[in-house]
């Protein structure tokens, strides 16, 4: 039998079934409905039957009744509850009622399918999401538990405020953590300060209950990291809605970042063997060039050389995607190791001299030996990236100047155009991905390229600027720290 998410306990059976009907159209849960008392423990009896989510409609507010056994039932086989009581004014309300362990929601089915499956759709993102509670009051924590869990959370509380980060470690389904304190404010502030440095806000919300001497603390408490601060006068509608609110933003946050994670991956994929496919007529262009030199005409070897030059640029931009994908995950791995950043810009300026030559460009060196820790593939891409513009950016018959060297701390690469010079309204963007910096109406775009660079120097851990004098010259620079355990910021900077 297919285990059920919902099950519907409603005296008209029709009623029930169109409820169920609904429900699972417009949340996607599996649903099973009961129309009597009967019906409903039968169906509890079977043991493959244990619904996350049980739903009396309408709950009465008279003891006695058979729903308050079914409800006992439920909870004996702890399957969280909600119980909608209809019209009736919150403060009119039983305690009797108020005292039940389940979700407790004046609502008239009778007012609309729609509104009930957001309710349970809402509540359902409860279930999956955990809470974690800390209150410095054995009596406050116990209240809230029990207050938490009728909001059907699933809830794990600490009397110890040390333990909540290693508890966050093992357990980074938690969504929400609920902190309660009575006492001075410094230990709260203390505990938000330390948790937030390793959860940001996109990974867990944090609400704050206090008493009324702590108000004018308030803004010291959002300040350091707090999402929302109730009183503890508060009453359950209010924290219902408020640990409801914050747990949904968190579940959405995640859902939308599982759905990027699943485009990454099939982005990945696609470029990747888009990449297979163009290498494989790059390699075929150059063999067809090698071997039969003789027997095609100047078209036909212009054609052919267009080919491989066009794969080849396909398949730099295949990689830039692909490098742009890691970086953006955080993915990208770096084989750091100490290399001779002069002898790999020397390699990379072989390649670039080609292009430099077929627009009667010079390309000046002056190269100090320097050693630091890098990656070769991908700083080698970086630098391929900043020559790539620099030669875009300098007209015919002009030079493009690269200067390697190293001051106390750092290696200094610095590649200079002859170009046109950079707007300074441009400046601050150069580095962002897309843009095109322009001169009046002609553009020197940099397309992802000076993105890309940037992200890679940052990657190492090294900074990277642009001096600019317009009309005459650009020069981007480039530092990155002698010693891999330097601490020299990743920056990514714009500068006159």
């Amino acid at each position: 039998m297919q285990k059920k998410d919902v099950f519907f306990v409603h005296p008209d059976q029709q009623e029930a079934e169109r409820l169920c009907l609904h429900v699972s159209s417009e949340t996607g849960l599996a649903a099973s409905c009961a129309s009597s008392f009967t019906e409903a423990i039968a169906f509890l009896e079977n043991t493959e039957n244990t619904p996350e989510i049980a739903l009396i409609a309408p709950f009465p507010c008279s003891e006695g009744a058979t729903e308050y056994t079914l409800l006992e039932k439920f909870t004996e086989r702890h399957i969280p509850t909600i119980a909608l009581l209809g019209d009736i004014a919150q403060n009119a309300i039983p305690a009797a009622i108020l005292d039940q362990p389940c979700f407790i929601d004046t609502f008239n089915i009778q007012r609309g399918f729609e509104l009930l499956a957001v309710k349970i759709r809402h509540l359902w993102n409860n279930r999956r999401l955990k809470t974690l509670l800390w209150a410095d009051s054995e009596d406050v924590r116990d209240k809230l538990h029990i207050e938490l869990q009728r909001c059907l959370f699933k809830v794990h509380s600490t009397p110890e405020a040390a333990s909540i980060a290693a508890i966050l470690d093992k357990n980074p389904d938690v969504a929400l953590l609920v902190l309660a304190t009575d006492a001075t404010p410094q230990p709260l502030l203390d505990i938000l300060a330390t948790t937030r440095s390793r959860f940001p806000k996109t990974s867990l919300s944090i609400i704050c209950l206090t008493n009324d001497t702590l108000a004018p603390h308030l803004p010291d408490i959002i300040e350091n990291g707090a999402d929302a601060c109730l009183p503890f006068s508060f009453s359950r509608p209010e924290l219902r809605a408020l640990c409801t609110n914050h747990a949904g933003i968190i579940e959405h946050i995640r859902s939308l970042s599982a759905r990027n994670d699943r485009k990454s991956r099939l982005n990945t994929a696609i470029a990747e063997d888009l990449r297979k496919q163009i290498g494989s007529a790059r390699d075929s262009a150059q063999l067809l060039f090698d071997s039969l030199p003789a027997s095609l005409n100047a078209d036909q070897r212009s054609m052919v050389s267009s080919i491989y030059r066009n794969s080849t640029e396909g398949m730099r931009l295949l990689d830039d995607f692909i490098n742009l994908d890691s970086l953006e995950q955080g993915t990208l791995q770096l084989n750091i190791r100490p290399e001779r950043l002069d002898i790999l810009l020397a390699e990379r300026l072989t390649l670039a001299n080609q292009t430099a030559w077929g627009k009667s460009l010079r390309i000046r060196r002056i190269l100090v030996e320097v050693t630091c820790p890098l990656d070769r593939l991908y700083m080698g891409q970086a630098i391929d990236k900043l020559l790539i513009n620099a030669i875009k950016s300098t007209p015919p018959g002009k030079d493009v100047v690269v200067r390697v060297g190293k001051t106390e701390n750092e290696a200094v690469l610095v590649i200079t155009d002859q170009g046109s010079g950079i707007p300074p309204e441009d400046r601050p963007h150069l580095f962002k991905a897309p843009y095109t910096a322009r001169t009046g109406a002609k553009s020197n775009g940099a397309g992802l390229h000076l993105f890309l660079a940037a992200q890679l120097v940052a990657a190492h851990k090294g900074r990277i600027w642009a001096e600019s004098t317009l009309g005459q010259e650009t020069a981007f620079y480039v530092t990155l720290p002698l010693k891999s355990n330097a601490r020299a910021s990743s920056k990514v900077d714009s500068r006159r």
